[in-house]
């Protein structure tokens, strides 16, 4: 990172063909929020739901059009977070990791996740959370996982909030990136 630019971070938060993203900087105990995106990850019609849409056909169809959304969301989202670091590189920041949000990765066949109504949203999650990952990987930034249960508690921790707040007794505005502002 060039000394010139001050180290920021962007938090994603997945949804279905979207995720949010916000782009902090400043100290971990009070970081600034610089910016409040929505980054899309299909061309499609929203809500996009890949697996949905794959219920009902045969397995290589439906492994064509997960695949084929997969791609399209990593692409998308290559793009998207390209532009903003960018933008922010040219605003004095320079951005250096990504956080996301979201459950763990779902572990079964692609069969088994056209099961149930659950296990689609969960592959769809996972799905987005992935694109968002890599692309941000690719770009070159350290990219930190958490469940979103957890991320009060990791934040805490991180920019050192007594114990007992971190327990959940204290009351603090959701940021979602803090984690990684210091790291």
């Amino acid at each position: 990172m060039p000394a010139s630019l001050a180290p920021g971070t962007l938090g994603f938060r997945a949804h279905a063909g979207w995720a949010a993203v916000i782009c902090l900087a400043g100290p971990a105990q009070s970081p600034s929020v610089i910016e409040r995106k929505r980054l899309l990850l299909t061309a499609k019609p929203l809500p996009f739901e890949p697996y949905h849409r794959a219920k009902g056909h045969g397995l290589g169809e439906a492994e064509a059009i997960v695949r084929a959304a997969a791609d399209e969301a990593r692409n998308l989202a290559t793009d998207g977070i390209g532009e903003i670091i960018s933008e922010t590189h040219s605003n004095g920041l320079a951005i250096v990791v990504g956080v996301v949000l979201g459950g763990g990765r779902p572990d079964f066949t692609l069969h088994r996740a056209l099961s149930s109504h659950a296990a689609m949203h969960n592959g769809e999650g996972w799905l987005n959370r992935e694109a968002v990952m890599n692309a941000s990987r690719d770009l070159g930034l350290r990219v930190v996982g958490t469940l979103e249960r957890d991320l009060y508690a990791q934040a805490s921790l991180a920019i050192n909030v007594p114990r007992n707040c971190a327990a959940g007794t204290c009351r603090r505005p959701r940021r979602v990136a803090w984690p990684a502002l210091d790291g």
